[in-house]
């Protein structure tokens, strides 16, 4: 059982507490948010804590110190353009470059192109959240902003939401086998085009 502490039943929270569940497989109790918890460093802790300390199983990013940002992550590898050089992490992306790629390779039992999934669902992610409405003409796939506003709840709802979890992790999967299977179609499409020169 993943023992968290989390700020507010946001989208962003639920999303970030889905990838913990990728990586870890384990079920999921939300602890009130109360002193013991807070240094209780076994228990992990969502939008609170103080800092971004993964060691310690802290994934806050609301002090002023704070300064982790997308491109910092991405700006190694010339393949990946990201859209906003200036935009921050916050609870998905803390946990998504923390855990992200074991989390995608549970869904898909490879390492084949995880760094290209982890770029794209990332991408994904931060349009449907700067969108926040319905799907563009060029991507017709599920909104995951709109998916999680509609069961988004609150903290007195806490046992429904725990258990809309299970949906959030559905489409996840669903998305990222998509990608996986788009990028190994292209290399095989690529391959066959060299053999035949």
């Amino acid at each position: 059982m993943l023992d968290v502490v989390i700020n507010n039943f946001s989208p962003a929270n639920m999303l970030a507490l889905a990838f913990l569940k990728l990586y870890y497989r384990e079920n999921i109790s939300i602890l009130e948010n109360n002193q013991e918890n807070f240094n209780n460093d076994e228990i992990f802790k969502i939008g609170v804590g103080g800092e971004y300390n993964p060691s310690r199983k802290r994934f806050d990013y609301h002090q002023e110190s704070f300064n982790e940002r997308y491109v910092d992550y991405f700006s190694s590898n010339t393949d990946f353009k990201i859209l906003e050089n200036d935009i921050k992490l916050g609870p998905v992306g803390l946990i998504l470059f923390t855990y992200g790629k074991e989390s995608i390779k549970n869904v898909i039992d490879t390492y084949d192109f995880i760094d290209k999934i982890l770029f794209n669902l990332e991408q994904k992610i931060e349009i449907d959240f700067d969108n926040k409405n319905i799907n563009s003409d060029t991507d017709k796939t599920i909104s995951f902003y709109k998916v999680l506003s509609h069961i988004s709840m609150y903290e007195n709802q806490a046992i429904s939401f725990i258990s809309n979890i299970e949906i959030i992790i559905y489409f996840l999967k669903s998305y990222i086998k998509e990608l996986y299977n788009k990028f190994k179609e292209e290399n095989e499409s690529r391959k066959k085009i060299g053999t035949s020169k």
